[in-house]
């Protein structure tokens, strides 16, 4: 199956580019920190570390992949192949969502210990991985290089982080709720906290809108950008 073939092989280049050995080191640092703050912190501090990065390290990550690959032409064999537009994405978008994924699971398991709470939490850290990769393949399409997505990529994903602030108790907006970060978070915090059936069915139903959306923007945008291009 070609949709497993690129997974397993943009798994394999995220290992030769090292960002699982950082993300052990880094999810090693968050535990130590977790451990060292006093416990009734814990809860949010976690909270506020599996959004802010791990949730999230896709919309950061995913441009500079694209970018290293397109500069070493990689594009213009690969859609020569019967690899599909469609496979391509989702095979860069399930990879890096098997990272968050990890990450967070290691973390978790360690700061609180195995508990079926946990469920909610990694579901709503898989939805949030997907629309950030997502979102940050939008962009990182349009680029020419490194340099201009690392200066774009804050503006864009700044706005998604703002949930985070009602988390914290530091700021809150109704508005909140029209962002799909507040679904994926309401359901993080699931691990802590019963979630209502309205709150599933509205964090799942927004996730799902906006990652359809993402997904045909992100489709559109390496179409165009990208594989219109190649040979050009």
């Amino acid at each position: 199956m070609r949709l497993t073939a690129a997974l397993q092989a943009d798994i394999r280049f995220q290992f030769r580019y090292f960002l699982y050995y950082a993300y052990i080191i880094i999810s090693f640092l968050y535990i130590l920190l977790l451990h060292w703050i006093p416990n009734h912190l814990t809860e949010k501090t976690a909270m506020f570390l599996l959004f802010s990065d791990c949730s999230f390290l896709g919309a950061f990550f995913i441009g500079g992949i694209v970018l290293l690959e397109k500069e070493q032409g990689i594009y213009d064999h690969l859609f020569i192949t019967p690899m599909k537009l469609n496979e391509f994405i989702w095979a860069k978008v399930f990879s890096l969502g098997v990272l968050s994924l990890a990450s967070s699971l290691f973390i978790f398991l360690l700061s609180f210990g195995l508990s079926m709470k946990m469920i909610p939490l990694l579901i709503g850290i898989a939805f949030n991985s997907i629309f950030a990769s997502l979102l940050g393949l939008i962009f990182a399409a349009r680029v020419k290089s490194i340099n201009q997505y690392l200066m774009i990529s804050p503006l864009f994903v700044t706005i998604f982080f703002l949930p985070i602030l009602s988390s914290l108790h530091l700021f809150h907006s109704p508005l909140f709720y029209l962002l799909p970060s507040q679904a994926g978070l309401l359901l993080m915090e699931g691990a802590f906290t019963s979630l209502s059936k309205l709150e599933w069915l509205y964090a799942i139903g927004t996730l799902l809108l906006y990652i359809g959306i993402a997904y045909k923007l992100a489709s559109h945008s390496f179409y165009k950008h990208i594989i219109l291009k190649i040979g050009g």
